[in-house]
């Protein structure tokens, strides 16, 4: 290897010197990049689809919850106008 390097003129030494972290750096920015792209599409799938149905679902769980407490409180009280604020909450009703 030695008699390798010392056969070769100057400027092919400084291009062998210069060229070859050069072409590692360039494989290392093209292969952050690639990955950059793959973050970003992970990155879209997590705000566009996942969190709006995980916001979704939890708006349904506050809303079962609701309901279940209404439906404690129709058959825990005698007060006519609790029941009747209590089947206001319902949805449907």
């Amino acid at each position: 290897m030695n008699k390798f390097l010392s056969n070769l003129k100057l400027g092919k030494k400084m291009l062998l010197g210069f060229g070859v972290p050069v072409f590692f750096l360039i494989v290392v920015i093209f292969t952050g990049i690639t990955n950059l792209s793959h973050v970003n599409d992970e990155v879209n799938i997590i705000t566009d689809d996942l969190f709006p149905k995980t916001i979704w679902a939890n708006e349904i769980i506050v809303a079962v919850n609701d309901n279940a407490r209404a439906i404690r409180n129709l058959l825990l009280t005698d007060d006519p106008k609790i029941k009747e604020e209590s089947y206001k909450r319902f949805a449907w009703a």
